[in-house]
């Protein structure tokens, strides 16, 4: 009895042996690496995400998602793509037995024009992961990693304008409007502006502003801001006004530099610009002054040329002509 108990077992394990299917867990992605080729990109620009597998890879189905508002899907390697508005999913099946694997994908996107900067996330998730061989390789489905970029605007340099109409005369003061501008300015929450002058031998200036607490400040000693504080300045169309009163001792040749400088960086500057005034003394008339009045003096004759010849020769012709006829009936 014992001997057929024994035959019973062995036979259950050989018959177990045969018919039972081999089972393989699933393994993990541990060496999968999200990249991308910027931190910081402008409006504009291109930036590649990139995701290196870790594994050499037969099929995929990786699904990137990202903000539409602040990016736009260029390009795809690495698979068959499908933006959903909301994702794009990259696809991918090796359909040559394991010859064809992979071991990244790569998405490149555009940065859309923003005013002022914003954070960017991408985030990954997966399914489908397979090897070369399908039936031992397969891995667990990635539930979410994610990437973060910042996009900033495209940002156009700050330019210096000293505006005013007509000439400027010596000992009168000269209303102007200084004015800093850009059509994409960078963002600063504490500004202020300095000048010096480079002015003829014995000369004087000043450039006078008003502050909201009506204190008169000279911008070429004091430097200006409208409060303690400093002033914002940034964004789209960026402009700053300031009414602005100049007064110059003596005539001739002033160079003004004007210069904007960040508060909160240790006075960083920020734009700078030479400006050139050249100031008149009425009562004195210059060589510049006199061209000027000759452009504008209107000629008193005419001048010879090849058609006033023919108005005086056309009149002779007719007094010859008719001398001769005169003459002619006489004899």
């Amino acid at each position: 009895m014992k001997k057929i108990v024994n035959v019973i077992v062995i036979l259950a394990i050989i018959f177990s042996s045969l018919f039972c299917t081999q089972v393989f867990a699933n393994q993990q992605l541990s060496g999968l690496i999200v990249e991308t080729s910027k931190d910081t990109v402008k409006s504009g620009e291109n930036v590649t995400l990139t995701i290196n597998f870790g594994a050499e890879l037969a099929s995929y189905a990786f699904h990137i998602a990202y903000d539409h508002d602040l990016l736009e899907l260029v390009t795809v390697d690495g698979g068959q793509k499908n933006d959903d508005g909301e994702k794009v999913i990259i696809s991918y099946t090796d359909d040559h037995g394991g010859e064809q694997t992979r071991t990244n994908l790569s998405a490149t996107f555009k940065a859309k024009e923003v005013e002022e900067a914003n954070s960017a996330t991408f985030t990954i998730t997966s399914n489908g992961l397979s090897g070369k061989e399908p039936e031992t390789q397969t891995y667990d489905d990635i539930s979410e990693q994610t990437k973060n970029i910042t996009i900033n605007p495209d940002y156009k340099p700050y330019d210096i304008n000293l505006n005013y109409t007509g000439d400027i005369s010596i000992k009168t003061e000269k209303d102007m409007k200084l004015v800093v501008s850009s059509a994409m300015g960078e963002h600063y929450e504490h500004t202020r502006i300095t000048a010096t002058v480079e002015k003829p031998e014995g000369a004087t200036a000043t450039l006078m502003a008003t502050d909201l607490e009506s204190v008169e400040h000279d911008i070429f000693t004091d430097g200006w801001k409208e409060n303690e504080l400093g002033d914002s300045l940034g964004g789209k169309n960026a402009k700053r006004e300031l009414n602005v009163r100049g007064l110059f001792s003596h005539a001739g040749k002033y160079e003004i530099t004007f210069n904007v400088l960040d508060m909160d960086t240790d006075d960083t500057v920020i734009a700078t610009k030479k400006i050139t005034l050249n100031v008149k003394d009425p009562n004195v008339t210059t060589k510049d002054d006199n061209k000027e009045k000759d452009k504008s003096k209107k000629p008193t004759t005419m001048p010879k040329t090849g058609n006033t010849a023919y108005v005086y020769l056309i009149p002779t012709i007719f007094i010859l002509t008719a001398v001769y006829v005169v003459l002619k009936k006489k004899n």
